[in-house]
């Protein structure tokens, strides 16, 4: 199933050239093999440096299905808004940025904005999930949030995924800060 996936995903990304925002519209029983696959397909790419920002998954936990899933981690960055707010221990390191949660918006921002400075070959800011991110903010300020990210990806030569559930409402106007829209429509 997960080769399909791939495939699925690569198509939808094929011809998108560097630096791109995407908004991924998936399936809620596909969200953990998309992520897997999406990782497998940026972290595969040429100059690739993924920096997953999590609002839901600690991310060693994600770490690790990456890791099972034969995805090389070793480039990647996390900003991690979702341990602090289950009480996880957590400390700041090399590959993890601990913010105090999905409802600090500012703080991810920063983190964003620290990140985005260095220099890099070909980052790219993987929100995982908008949906999440509405749970804790108000609809404007979730808008506002992508509005920066992409923002910011266009000024530091970056790119950006916002991954989204498709049964979830969304930002009214989250389609304008995106090149291309993706749902992914997985056929078993």
């Amino acid at each position: 199933m997960s080769e399909e996936m791939d495939r699925a995903l690569k198509s939808n990304f094929y011809g998108l050239s560097r630096p791109f925002v995407v908004l991924l519209i998936i399936e809620p029983k596909d969200y953990q093999e998309a992520l897997v696959s999406l990782m497998r397909l940026l972290s595969q790419k040429e100059g690739m440096e993924p920096v997953y920002i999590t609002t839901n998954k600690s991310c060693i936990k994600l770490d690790e299905i990456f890791r099972v899933n034969g995805i090389n981690t070793d480039n990647v960055y996390y900003i991690d808004a979702a341990s602090k707010a289950t009480n996880e221990a957590c400390a700041d390191n090399e590959k993890a940025k601990y913010t105090s949660g999905p409802a600090n918006l500012g703080e991810i921002s920063a983190e964003i904005s620290r990140v985005a400075s260095k220099p890099h070959r070909g980052m790219v800011f993987i929100i995982d999930n908008v949906s999440g991110l509405l749970v804790y903010n108000k609809e404007d300020e979730v808008s506002k949030f992508l509005h920066f990210t992409a923002g910011k990806a266009e000024l530091t030569n970056t790119s950006a995924v916002f991954v989204a559930m498709k049964e979830d409402r969304l930002p009214a106007n989250i389609g304008q800060y995106a090149d291309r829209i993706i749902e992914l429509k997985y056929v078993y």
